[in-house]
């Protein structure tokens, strides 16, 4: 688990790249780039750099090429923004977590209509149940069952039925 000041150094770094590739990264072939964190060592010399692209797979991969250029750029823009001893190296890796959370989004929107269906099927079972229960002048089955349960013939508390 990274100590304290490793988190806020990655955070201050993550910050000021995200700045820098906003407003003073000019490389055409950096499409739309998010940084979506950043791991630094703990000799503060090495920093991996997270970075989620759009586009197809030949898009993201140009990105990051062009991203793993551009670092030394980075790195002397960070030492004039950031007071550091080292500037760490920037690693760039291209993070997929957003691509398979939007497929795991597109499978439960498919799944969507399936588990309502599902759903409304339990519930009418629960209200048949019920409903039946109510006809028969009784309660439903499930709830005298644990009624009766709950009404055991020993002592409610350990000191209940003790006399004294």
């Amino acid at each position: 688990m990274p100590s304290r000041r490793l988190e806020q150094v990655a955070d201050l770094l993550r910050a000021e790249l995200s700045d820098l590739l906003r407003r003073e990264l000019q490389d055409p072939r950096v499409g739309f780039v998010t940084i979506t964190g950043v791991e630094v060592s703990p000799d503060l010399r090495n920093a991996r750099v997270h970075v989620s692209c759009y586009g197809d797979e030949q898009a993201q991969q140009e990105s990051i090429r062009a991203l793993r250029h551009a670092a030394g750029f980075l790195r002397r823009a960070l030492n004039e923004r950031v007071r550091l001893r080292t500037i760490p190296q920037l690693d760039f890796r291209l993070d997929r977590s957003m691509a398979e959370a939007e497929q795991v989004q597109r499978a439960l929107l498919q799944l969507a209509p399936e588990l309502e269906a599902s759903a409304a099927g339990e519930q009418a079972e629960a209200a048949r149940a019920t409903t039946e229960g109510a006809e028969t002048g009784g309660e439903p089955a499930a709830r005298a069952t644990t009624e009766s349960a709950d009404a055991g013939d020993g002592p409610a508390s350990p000191g209940e039925g003790r006399r004294g």
